[in-house]
């Protein structure tokens, strides 16, 4: 277990100091995109890596050395798909709340997120939208959000209120994209309902990301969604019919489509490690991205728990709602789990730091962070041996440091 040192009210560690003269990481292991560099060195100056090197620094590079001892240096991670965690919600739009959920994941090694609202009333989201556009102007952590609903197929809804899914509108989301502010970045949508292909249409032209997820598409119409403009699927293989030999659905249309990026939860839960395998063979790691589904649960321990105004039992890192069907409802997932499963997978920390940054940051265009390379963001995640976390870095300040 890391113990980390308390967080101040902007996120930074309350001991750590802005590195205006520029810090050098030495001795650590640097996962760079073409490779890892042993005994590596990272200088970051005025909060962007100005040179990575291998060995001793130049001596012009001495003035402040931190001395890592053999750790992982990581690309900070990005979640597309977050919904709270540490007993802190998005769902809202409460900045307390926000905080909280924000926090949590960053001691987890995640700079850069999506904040993740449900399927719920037009109201509400445009309330929670408007709120969250005026927390992202307080912590650059938060990039952006995520409308998981409510157009979504009631076959495959999984844990989102079935009372809330209603027909795509070109009306509400006009609304919805003007309570953002510029803010939302990507929205889940079933391309099969009437009038969702109008509604791709339009996300397209405002430069959002149009995922397909919680879908019963068949091929055909998962085919013309993406012909329209849909980039992604949201958690891949969850909440959509499974591949039949005579049918492979919208799983086999957006594995073989090269236009489209895939989010996969690799907790062991949602999908197998197997199929994660597999898909990461047959797709590349150039678009999966790695997310945490988690919800505000996340973090805790095991009990019951409420989400959404409805309960949710928490039992050994897998949550569900409390009904007799029991479905999955988001997860009690991390970046830094996800990473270091990732890993177990591939044997790569490599290919695991692609798909946990690299390739999210890549799909939403953000195209100064994701990568530990020269004059990007010094987002950077220390990892011991294990993949825990030892510290964080956000835009060269440590904002997360172990004891």
């Amino acid at each position: 277990m890391v113990h980390m040192n308390p967080l101040s009210s902007n996120g930074a560690n309350a001991g750590s100091q802005p590195n205006n003269e520029g810090i050098v990481l030495v001795g650590g292991t640097v996962i760079a995109p073409e490779g890892t560099i042993r005994d590596g060195w990272v200088h970051v100056f005025d909060g962007v890596i100005r040179a990575i090197g291998k060995n001793e620094p130049p001596d012009a590079l001495q003035h402040d050395v931190r001395e890592l001892g053999g750790a992982w240096i990581a690309p900070g991670f990005v979640d597309l798909h977050c919904h709270g965690g540490g007993g802190g919600s998005f769902l809202n739009g409460e900045h307390d709340q926000a905080r909280t959920a924000v926090q949590f994941h960053r001691r987890n090694g995640t700079t850069t997120i999506l904040a993740s609202l449900i399927s719920s009333p037009h109201e509400h989201l445009l309330r929670a939208a408007r709120s969250l556009a005026r927390y992202i102007d307080s912590d650059d952590t938060m990039v952006g959000l995520h409308i998981e609903g409510p157009y979504l197929s009631h076959v495959h809804c999984g844990a989102h209120d079935p009372r809330h899914l209603r027909p795509p509108s070109i009306g509400e989301t006009r609304e919805l994209i003007a309570a953002g502010q510029g803010t939302i970045r990507q929205m889940t949508i079933a391309p099969e309902l009437p009038g969702a292909l109008d509604v791709i249409d339009m996300l397209a032209e405002a430069g959002i990301v149009s995922a397909i997820g919680h879908t019963n598409a068949t091929s055909e119409q998962t085919k013309t969604a993406i012909a329209r403009g849909a980039r992604l699927a949201t958690h891949l293989c969850n909440a959509m019919p499974s591949i039949h030999h005579r049918n492979g659905g919208p799983v086999v249309e957006i594995i073989n489509d090269k236009s489209v990026f895939v989010e996969l939860i690799n907790d062991g839960v949602h999908i197998d490690p197997s199929v994660v395998r597999l898909l990461i063979k047959s797709i590349g790691i150039d678009r999966i991205c790695m997310i945490t589904d988690a919800i505000s649960a996340a973090g805790q321990q095991n009990g019951r728990y409420r989400l959404d105004g409805r309960d949710i039992d928490v039992i050994d890192g897998t949550v569900r709602l409390a009904t007799p069907e029991a479905p999955l409802a988001g997860s009690a997932l991390t970046m830094r789990a996800a990473f270091a499963n990732s890993v177990s997978i591939t044997g790569s920390v490599v290919a695991a730091a692609r798909m946990c940054a690299t390739t999210p940051a890549h799909l939403l265009q953000i195209r100064d962070r994701g990568a530990l390379v020269r004059n990007r963001r010094a987002d950077m995640v220390v990892l011991n041996e294990s993949f825990d976390v030892l510290e964080v870095w956000q835009a060269g300040e440590r904002v997360v440091a172990s004891e």
